[in-house]
């Protein structure tokens, strides 16, 4: 059994989104993450993972959302020093699509790291710090400024 997975289910890649569906495959922990977000209602989210400097946006087909998340990732990319990307496909389930569909969120899969492996090596955490802190402050003070459609 894959350490990642609970209750048989990838907290990362399981959450509903449309053209996918909420197929039963949502773990009780992705189901109470659901809930908290529709109650708080969070005007922006970081999802923080460990493989490979990476500022990955949402799937989204809005142009104008579209423009907004690339405007955005690109600074935070340029202050760090990491790849801007798309999560790509919007079946996938990411947190960050769904958050972003659901809550009209601005929402970021950040891999914090050096990669290729999943866990960064000690000697590695000043760096990233050294790197990130930067893009940290610009999502805070920046992603509250943001209205999105939340258009898958």
């Amino acid at each position: 059994n894959d350490v990642r997975f609970i209750q048989n289910a990838d907290p990362n890649r399981n959450w509903p989104y449309p053209g996918r569906g909420n197929d039963g495959n949502g773990s009780a922990s992705i189901f109470a993450l659901q809930k908290w977000m529709l109650e708080i209602q969070p005007k922006a989210m970081l999802d923080l993972h460990t493989f490979g400097r990476l500022v990955m946006q949402p799937s989204v087909s809005s142009e104008q959302d579209k423009a907004k998340l690339d405007a955005l990732a690109q600074e935070m990319g340029h202050l760090s020093g990491y790849d801007p990307v798309s999560i790509g496909n919007k079946r996938d389930g990411y947190a960050i699509n769904y958050y972003y569909w659901k809550g009209k969120c601005v929402s970021f899969l950040i891999e914090i790291g050096p990669g290729p492996s999943h866990a960064a090596p000690v000697s590695a955490i000043q760096t990233e710090s050294d790197k990130t802190y930067k893009m940290f402050l610009l999502f805070m003070k920046k992603s509250v400024e943001i209205e999105l459609t939340g258009t898958p």
